[in-house]
């Protein structure tokens, strides 16, 4: 009969665990809000494309969330928005109007405020 081999750890590592599962958490709200502002902002239906993270050697992590308008479209526009280490990015149909980066920003931040 074989013995169970019992894995010991470390509470730094389980901090560590914690941390990023908090921090995934975190962001899979961050990206429902932001998904919430984009059919908002755009008074359409909207669908997250991406949501990841990017890791560098000793620096924060960022994470990109990025959205498109439901509707397929030839006259795709991007406006797009850093707030601290989140980079926000949204793909819309230009035809109807164009939308700017400061004023995005702006609203986004608003309505994150909320």
């Amino acid at each position: 009969m074989s013995k169970k081999k019992v894995v010991k750890t470390a509470p730094i590592i389980e901090q560590f665990v914690d941390l990023a599962s908090t921090q995934r958490e975190l962001a899979d709200e961050l990206g429902a809000k932001f998904l919430e502002f984009c059919n908002e902002y755009l008074n359409e239906e909207c669908v997250l494309t991406r949501s990841e993270f990017s890791y560098q050697n000793f620096l924060p992590t960022n994470i990109d969330i990025e959205a498109y308008t439901k509707k397929p479209t030839s006259d795709a526009a991007v406006v797009d928005a850093h707030i601290c280490n989140v980079h926000f990015i949204l793909n819309y149909d230009y035809t109807y109007k164009e939308y700017h980066d400061d004023h995005f920003k702006d609203e986004l931040i608003k309505f994150l405020n909320k």
